[in-house]
C-alpha cells in the first residue's frame, strides 16, 4: 500500500513525497531432506540428524520514504517524468522454525533480521490516460542506493524435552550481529488509475521490489561464532549466503494527492 503527496509547479516540475508498505507472511512444514533447500526462503536450521518434521513461519516488512523533484514532459498524450531524490528505507524479517523430534524433544530457533538506512534515487514514470475518461495507466521504475545502512540481527536457540510431560527447559544460546551494508533498492510497478478529481487519485496494479543483499541465509542452527576477534555468525553446515537478495512483489493500491 502507498501514499503520494505532490506539489505541482510551472513548466512541468513536481514535488513528490511518498510512502510505501509491504508485508508478506509465509509458512512451511516439511521433512527433513540434508543437503536440500525447502521453498521457503531464506534457508534457515537445516539439521543434521533425524526429526520427525519442522515449521517455518516467516514474516518481512519493507518500508519506504521517498522525497524527489521531477519534471513532467509531454509525449503525444502521454506525460513521462523523470525524477531523483532520497530515500530511507526500514526492513524487517523475522523467521521462526520448530523442530519436532523423537521422544519429546522441540528445538526452536528464533532470528530477526532488521535493516534501516538512507541514499539516493533516480527513476522515470510514465502516465497514459485512456480515452477522455478519468482513467489512467501508469508506469513506474526506480533505482536507489542505500549508503551506511545498519543490519542487525539476532538469533536464539532454545531446546526443550517433554518426555516426562510438560515441556522442560534444556539447554538455550543466543547470538547477535551488527553490520553495515550498503544495498541496492529496484522498484517496479505498473498500475490502473482513476481520477476522483483535479487533485485526488487512486491506482491499483502489480508491484515488483528487490533488496540486493540485506539478508544473511547463512545456515545458523545451533547458533556458533568466532569469538575472535568478532563475534561474526559462522554457517554451520555452509548452506546460505551472508548477503543474499530479498524480493517482494503482488498487488498494490496507491493514494495520490497533488496540489
Amino acid at each position: 500500500m502507498g501514499l503520494n503527496l505532490g506539489l505541482t509547479g510551472e513548466e512541468g516540475w513536481q514535488l513528490d513525497l511518498g510512502y510505501n508498505h509491504y508485508r508478506s507472511r509465509k509458512t512451511s512444514n516439511y521433512d527433513p531432506s540434508p543437503g536440500l533447500t525447502n521453498e521457503v526462503e531464506p534457508l534457515q536450521g537445516i539439521i543434521d540428524g533425524a526429526f520427525d518434521s519442522s515449521n517455518i513461519k516467516i514474516r518481512s516488512k519493507l518500508q519506504t520514504i521517498d522525497l524527489s523533484l521531477g519534471k513532467s514532459f509531454s509525449a503525444g498524450t502521454a506525460s513521462i517524468t523523470p525524477y531523483a531524490g532520497i530515500r530511507y528505507a526500514k526492513y524487517h524479517q523475522q523467521i521462526n522454525v520448530q523442530y519436532l523430534f523423537p521422544g519429546g524433544l522441540e528445538d526452536f530457533i528464533g532470528r530477526s533480521i532488521k535493516f534501516s538506512g538512507f541514499g539516493p534515487r533516480v527513476g522515470i514514470q510514465g502516465m497514459l490516460p485512456i480515452n477522455n475518461s478519468k482513467f489512467f495507466v501508469k508506469g513506474d521504475m526506480s533505482v536507489a542506493k542505500i549508503f551506511g545502512g545498519n543490519r542487525r540481527q539476532n538469533i536464539s536457540d532454545t531446546l526443550t524435552d517433554s518426555g516426562g510431560g510438560s515441556p522442560v527447559i534444556t539447554d538455550q544460546q543466543s547470538l547477535s550481529e551488527n553490520n553495515n551494508i550498503d544495498p541496492i533498492m529496484f522498484d517496479g510497478a505498473i498500475s490502473l488509475g482513476y481520477n476522483v478529481n483535479d487533485h485526488a487519485a487512486i491506482d491499483l496494479g502489480y508491484r515488483y521490489s528487490l533488496i540486493k543483499k540485506v539478508l544473511d541465509t547463512r545456515d545458523t542452527n545451533r547458533p556458533g561464532f568466532d569469538p575472535e576477534p568478532e563475534n561474526e555468525l559462522q554457517g554451520i553446515n555452509e548452506l546460505g549466503r551472508k548477503n543474499a537478495d530479498f524480493r517482494t512483489q503482488g498487488i498494490y493500491l496507491e493514494f495520490i494527492y497533488h496540489l
